[in-house]
């Protein structure tokens, strides 16, 4: 809100950005202390550099942390499910989900689906092309192994 021109209220159109301050607590924060965004034209930037996204959603970091086979790598986004715990919580899932178009719709999903203790599958699957809201996996990597290698099963259902 504007309230330096003549007219009572004047809205513009600007970016919104949502600071911290870690500079000896001061009350002043800059573009540099941005953390979040939501630019102009609507594209939303989280994370450090988000003073201008490229694109509808991004996130960036700032890290030179090398990938290791073997650790667990740094997450630039986290998708939990958190049901379940030792001994329950075989089956459950979290997804991220992808749609092309409106009405006669290409949809696809990528899952993480629990298996039991510390296990659980990853499955690829896509909307069926016999139309509906019917899914098939079309591959799943296991989290069991031969020799060290996991599993890769493809077909249209899991145990296939």
């Amino acid at each position: 809100l504007d309230r330096s021109s003549a007219a009572s209220d004047v809205y513009k159109r600007q970016n919104l950005h949502f600071c911290v301050n870690g500079d000896n607590n001061d009350v002043n924060a800059g573009s540099s202390h941005s953390r979040m965004m939501i630019a102009a034209a609507g594209n939303v930037g989280i994370g450090t550099g988000t003073t201008s996204p490229a694109y509808l959603t991004e996130i960036a970091s700032n890290s030179s942390t090398s990938y290791a086979t073997g650790t667990m790598p740094t997450a630039n986004l986290s998708i939990v499910n958190k049901n379940g715990s030792d001994g329950s919580g075989a089956d459950n899932y979290v997804s991220l989900y992808f749609q092309v178009a409106d009405g006669a719709t290409s949809r696809g999903t990528i899952s993480l689906v629990r298996t039991g203790d510390n296990a659980g599958d990853m499955t690829f699957g896509l909307r069926s092309t016999s139309g509906g809201s019917g899914f098939n996996e079309k591959m799943r990597i296991t989290s069991a192994s031969s020799a060290g290698t996991p599993l890769v099963k493809i077909g249209t259902a899991h145990g296939n």
